[in-house]
């Protein structure tokens, strides 16, 4: 028999359907929110379905906000390998996903959000800078946000003689 046509409309909709779907014509969600699509359809021959609901549709397009510290906030470190603590908040309800970590030897490509990570710095001492990107379970990304630390280069070690180690 075919459909002949569907129509729609936004929300709960006891009486009247709005829109009739076509190809130039689908529903469009473009505001971050949770949404109701009711729709139902016509055959050719004149029959009609009941209407169906399909919801929850939740839009999310709002970017995810983070924080980090490295080693709890300090500015220096005598090791390359220091804890990262995370935090990272999406306010348009899709959930945290991922993280991508830069500036760690450890941490090359973006890996599952967390609120703890190991970094390894690169080697040689001197200022580092650590990056970090939030990504929401949407894909909206957040600002890059750096932070940096001083690691303390490796003091050399040696010893002294005084009087070719003679006593007295």
């Amino acid at each position: 028999s075919g459909v002949s046509k569907t129509w729609y409309c936004l929300g709960s909709c006891s009486t009247s359907y709005n829109y009739e779907y076509s190809a130039a014509n689908p529903p469009v969600l473009s505001t971050s929110g949770t949404y109701t699509i009711q729709y139902f359809s016509k055959d050719i021959t004149g029959n009609w379905e009941a209407v169906k609901t399909f919801s929850p549709i939740r839009i999310d397009s709002i970017a995810p906000t983070g924080t980090f510290t490295i080693a709890g906030g300090a500015t220096t470190t005598p090791t390359a390998t220091v804890p990262l603590t995370l935090s990272a908040n999406d306010t348009g309800g899709s959930g945290m996903a991922k993280m991508n970590i830069t500036g760690c030897t450890n941490l090359t490509a973006p890996i599952a959000y967390a609120t703890s990570q190991s970094c390894i710095l690169p080697s040689g001492g001197g200022s580092k800078t650590v990056s970090v990107i939030f990504y929401d379970a949407a894909g909206n990304a957040s600002p890059a946000y750096s932070k940096s630390i001083i690691l303390q280069a490796a003091l050399p070690v040696g010893s002294i003689v005084i009087n070719n180690g003679a006593d007295g």
